[in-house]
C-alpha cells in the first residue's frame, strides 16, 4: 500500500467496518471473498476495514486459503464449541454468537487452553 495515498481514518472508525462478502447479498464463495478482502486491506481505506466475517460451515475452507488476515467468526446456537475448535490455526479477531432463544448457557462446552 503507497501510504502517500492512504486515508486518516480516525481512531474511532479504525477496523469499524467488517467485511461481510459471504453473507447476503453479496454471497461471494471464499474463493472469491477472500482476495477481495486482501484488496480492500491494500486500498487507501484499509484502516477502516474489520475481519473479514465467516461462518461455522465456512471455516475449514477459510483455513485451506491460509489467510494472514484477521477473521471473525459467526456462530450459532449450539455451535460455539465447534466453532472454536474449527477455528484452529486462525487469527480470530472477533465471535459474533447468537445464542438463541434459551437460556442455557454453552461456556461448559468451551475448549480451554491447555
Amino acid at each position: 500500500m503507497d501510504l502517500g495515498e492512504a486515508m486518516n481514518v480516525p481512531e474511532l472508525y479504525r477496523g469499524l467496518f467488517d467485511d461481510a462478502a459471504v453473507f447476503p447479498p453479496g454471497d461471494l464463495p471464499l474463493a472469491e471473498a477472500v482476495p477481495a478482502h486482501r484488496a480492500h486491506r491494500a486500498a487507501r481505506y484499509a484502516a477502516a476495514v474489520g475481519p473479514l466475517l465467516a461462518p461455522v460451515d465456512l471455516l475449514a475452507e477459510l483455513r485451506a486459503l491460509e489467510p494472514e488476515f484477521e477473521v471473525g467468526l459467526v456462530v450459532g446456537p449450539g455451535r460455539l464449541a465447534e466453532a472454536l475448535k474449527a477455528a484452529d490455526g486462525l487469527r480470530v479477531a472477533t465471535v459474533e454468537y447468537a445464542p438463541g432463544s434459551g437460556s442455557e448457557s454453552e461456556a461448559g462446552q468451551v475448549p480451554t487452553p491447555e
